[in-house]
């Protein structure tokens, strides 16, 4: 019996702490984009596009919270890295639309990305995002994606 209480007790405790209400951010807040080897300026554009409403800015000092993670890139020859303008010609037959889809995917490989919104004093993750993305334009659309789903976060208040 003894036991069984023990481990409901450690339930209840441990539930509050999974369950406790996370922080909200308000609109207006201020953010720094951390440069993530290129990536952060994606994520400022996105930011700005997307009309999220927040307020980028140059220092971390100056900001409520901060963008930060990482991002992934890797050729069909399995070689890692980051690659911001890979500009590869697409060398596929005229005509087929498949051919040229499998081409570009070919010549951009992929990315993934982690991007998470952190509150720098407590260190607590307030939100977080992440993506694959194959062909041309994956680094625009990661970014794109990220600060959808962060508008949504911050207009529904959780």
């Amino acid at each position: 019996m003894q036991k069984i209480m023990s481990i409901l007790l450690f339930v209840i405790i441990f539930g509050t702490f999974c369950f406790a209400q996370q922080e909200k951010v308000e609109k207006g807040s201020t953010i720094y984009v951390t440069p993530m080897h290129g990536y952060g300026m994606y994520i400022v554009a996105a930011l700005q596009k997307e009309h999220v409403p927040v307020t980028a800015v140059a220092t971390r000092d100056k900001a409520q919270y901060v963008i930060q993670g990482v991002v992934n890139h890797k050729d069909l020859d399995g070689n890692s890295g980051i690659t911001v303008n890979n500009t590869n010609a697409v060398n596929a037959h005229q005509g087929s639309v498949i051919l040229q889809r499998e081409a570009a995917t070919r010549a951009f490989g992929e990315t993934s990305t982690s991007i998470m919104l952190v509150d720098p004093k407590s260190g607590q993750i307030i939100f977080s995002d992440s993506t694959d993305e194959m062909g041309n334009g994956q680094l625009e659309h990661g970014a794109q994606d990220f600060a959808k789903h962060l508008k949504k976060f911050i207009e529904k208040g959780k």
